[in-house]
C-alpha cells in the first residue's frame, strides 16, 4: 500500500459494522442482569454487528482464541500455551 492509498476503516468494510453510539452506551451501562436484554436489542436493530460461524472462519485474531474456534489464523499464541512463557 502506498502512502496515497487508504484502507477503509475496519468498521465500514465487509458486512460487519461497529455498534452505534447508543448501543455502545447501553453496553457500558448494562448490568449482569440486563446484558442479555441489551445484546438482544442490538442484535434486532443491527444484526450485521455480530459475527456468525461463517464469518468467524475468515477472521484473523491478534491473540489466539482461548477456546477452539474456527478462524483464519492469529498473530500471537495464547501465553498459557506458549512454551516461552512457562516456568
Amino acid at each position: 500500500m502506498t502512502l496515497n492509498e487508504r484502507r477503509p476503516a475496519p468498521y465500514l468494510s465487509g458486512n460487519k459494522t461497529m455498534h452505534r453510539p447508543a448501543h455502545q452506551r447501553a453496553l457500558r451501562e448494562a448490568t449482569s442482569q440486563t446484558l442479555h436484554l441489551v445484546i438482544e436489542a442490538i442484535r434486532a436493530g443491527n444484526p450485521n454487528a455480530f459475527h456468525t460461524n461463517e464469518s468467524l472462519k475468515t477472521r484473523v485474531f491478534f491473540d489466539a482464541p482461548l477456546r477452539p474456534l474456527e478462524c483464519d489464523g492469529f498473530v500471537m499464541p495464547h501465553i498459557a500455551s506458549d512454551p516461552r512463557w512457562q516456568r
